[in-house]
């Protein structure tokens, strides 16, 4: 007996393809960007729905190129024309998944390139009659059945192997329809566009993080200029491009999709504007014939206007100088723990989303024996396990770093941490926090400009070197009103400075009325965040029996502080996922939980209801379902703590703790 569409689908999810129902005209019937799934108990509810519905499969989340070839009225036969082209390239059919359509096409199913290249669903210089679903696009599965009883047929598993060939992802890369050839033009011009592609590679590949994606798209813009005379293949500048992104790790951080994104935007805005003729005359010494005397300038309306990346929303850029400044006394310390075990753990700071969850390294010069005992407490009032590691490392002494060989040198072992983290947890090394500058830099004078300036320069030294943030930390003069202790070079050197505060009795060393604030942003709003405590933690007991413990920071979002009442309210991401949790419990399953029984939903489950209620303002299908999808992932980094979350019976499950 043939499987029913329910059946189909079910089968094709448990092969690892996620999956979403369409209508009987293959139009999705939910958002399917956002909702494509594997989960099991949401596909039932979905047939339960629409029992007719058609199985579709995700491209993109599945990782597979289709090639889809049809048989048009007005004679274009894809089917034939793919044909010739596995028989012109020596292509073997007889290990790949081929589908036959209900309309005698057929879908040809590959994996997308192992070295990290991801094709969507342009065509490129295919001939008529052959398209390609890839990331952004979907294919009716195998074994579905149209209302009329015709099927999409095959007779092959759904185990899928091979990857996109080469030659047809030559053939994809190419532009408009034309293949990889160039118009008419001079050896002389050929020559000069060669060897600008040469150069502009190079330095592409060998360009730093912070402003790669920027010279990545003036790139591109620069070739395509030359593309739109002949003088160059379009392919050959999106190979050459791409080799240079990869090389300079943009495709690792940003990843392929965007990488391509850009390229495509960069070559589509040169080809609009023409290169113009060569001089006619013949070079000089002082001017290679190579020479481009618009390189290095950037044109209006060329650079890509894109926000500033931030690792802390609002607060903290991903990369840079970012000084932390306080009274002694006021909980300088204990924030910077815990800013370290927030972006190790992806748990917001101050009320801040963290971007990107990164490694960190804790230098410390003073209390060093307590430092594992004051991340326990930090991770402990995140609700993380204390018991499983982080991506944190300390140094119980201060490396020096006065020379430029010193700080190379300490580059040189924030390289090698980065290298372990990447192994061991999978992320980078983002911030180093120095505490305290004084104890860091041997500075015969903190007052002097000169010396702060020199130090501020060491610190942006190293954090070009691994490309992320170093955090100094710094005292305040005697009185806070004054700010950062010593030169201005201080302040100036920061691009941001983070205030910890407190109302502070000189005499009996009690403190009141902690915040903290941001005095300085370089591209931000200043002013105060939040007040907060320090609290107590029992950690254990000691030999003797006693509780031994330490402080951690608890703050007071939308507390008074010293200013006012500092902004902050619940995320409106966060109270729809509270509601969305709520809603999808009722319609839930039991489970046993660490041997107690529990009512929970899945995650796929909770994502659909959190769909439902979080609006958003953008009318483009694909940027809104990304807009729900970032919303949803970082709410659910902020699941309070009423509820729980875990893996059970292979699904991701959502119960109230």
């Amino acid at each position: 007996m043939l499987d029913n569409n329910s059946d189909v689908a079910l089968r094709v999810a448990e092969a690892g393809f996620p999956i979403f129902p369409c209508a009987q005209d293959k139009k999705p019937l939910v958002k399917w960007r956002a909702v494509s799934t594997t989960d099991a108990d949401v596909i039932k509810a979905w047939w339960q729905q629409w029992p007719s519905a058609l199985p579709a499969i995700d491209c993109g989340k599945s990782d597979l190129v289709v090639i889809d070839c049809d048989r048009h009225d007005d004679g274009q036969d894809g089917v034939a024309a793919f044909a010739a082209l596995c028989k012109e390239y020596d292509q073997s059919l007889d290990d790949l998944l081929i589908v036959k359509t209900p309309s005698g096409g057929r879908h040809v199913y590959f994996r997308q390139p192992a070295n990290g290249e991801v094709f969507g669903n342009g065509r490129g210089a295919l001939p008529a009659g052959i398209d390609v679903r890839g990331a952004g696009g979907y294919v009716i599965a195998p074994g579905a059945q149209l209302a009329d009883g015709r099927r999409y047929e095959t007779t092959k598993s759904l185990d899928i192997k091979s990857e996109l060939p080469a030659w047809s992802a030559q053939i994809l890369r190419s532009n408009n329809g034309e293949r990889l050839t160039l118009d008419e033009a001079g050896e002389r011009e050929r020559a000069y566009a060669s060897a600008a592609l040469d150069g502009i590679a190079v330095d592409l590949a060998a360009c730093a993080p912070g402003g790669r994606n920027n010279t990545l798209n003036n790139a591109a813009f620069r070739l395509g200029t030359m593309i739109a005379r002949g003088w160059l293949a379009r392919g050959e500048a999106e190979n050459r491009l791409t080799d240079a992104a990869t090389a300079c790790g943009l495709v690792k951080d940003d990843g392929m999709r965007s990488v391509k994104q850009t390229i495509k935007s960069g070559l589509d805005a040169g080809t609009r504007q023409p290169r113009c003729d060569l001089e006619n005359r013949e070079p000089t010494k002082e001017q290679p014939a190579t020479a481009d005397p618009l390189d290095g300038f950037t044109f209006d309306g060329v650079e890509q206007i894109t926000p500033p990346p931030m690792l802390v929303d609002e607060l903290l850029p991903t990369r840079g100088l970012a000084i932390a400044g306080g009274q002694s006394g006021a909980g300088k310390t204990f924030v910077a723990i815990l800013l370290a075990t927030c972006l190790a753990g992806r748990k917001p700071f101050f009320g801040k989303d963290v971007s990107e969850r990164v490694g960190a390294l804790y230098v410390a010069a003073e209390g060093q024996g307590m430092i594992a005992a004051r991340f326990a407490a930090a991770k402990d009032a995140l609700g993380l396990d204390i018991e499983k590691p982080l991506p944190i490392a300390w140094l119980k002494a201060p490396p020096p770093l006065n020379t430029k060989e010193q700080a190379e040198a300490f580059a040189a072992k924030l390289r090698a941490l980065d290298a372990e983290f990447r192994k061991e947890h999978r992320v980078r090394l983002g911030v180093v926090i120095l505490d305290t500058v004084a104890a860091t830099f041997e500075m015969k004078d903190e007052n002097d400009n000169a010396e702060a300036a020199k130090a501020c320069a060491r610190m942006r030294q190293i954090a070009d070197a691994f490309g992320g943030l170093v955090v100094p930390v710094h005292h305040y003069g005697k009185t806070p009103e004054a700010g950062l202790r010593g030169a201005s070079a201080w302040r100036a050197g920061g691009d941001v400075v983070l205030a910890v505060l407190a109302e502070i009795d000189p005499f009996t060393g009690h403190v009141e009325r902690r915040e903290l604030a941001i005095s300085k942003a370089r591209d931000g709003v200043t002013g105060p965040i939040a007040p907060f405590t320090l609290e107590f933690t029992t950690l254990g007991t000691t030999a003797s029996g006693k509780e031994f413990g330490t402080c951690y920071v608890a703050p007071n979002l939308g507390g008074e502080t010293r200013f006012g009442k500092a902004k902050g309210r619940p995320n409106r991401s966060d109270t729809a996922l509270r509601d969305a949790v709520i809603e999808a419990l009722d319609g839930g399953s039991t489970i046993t939980v660490r041997g107690n029984t529990v009512r929970a939903a899945t995650v796929e489950a909770v994502r659909l209801e959190f769909n439902r209620r979080y609006a958003v303002s953008e009318n483009d299908e694909l940027k809104a379902a990304r807009a729900k999808r970032v919303a949803f992932n970082r709410a659910l980094t902020r699941l309070p703590r009423e509820f729980g979350m875990g893996e059970t019976n292979g699904s991701q499950w959502i119960w109230r703790a």
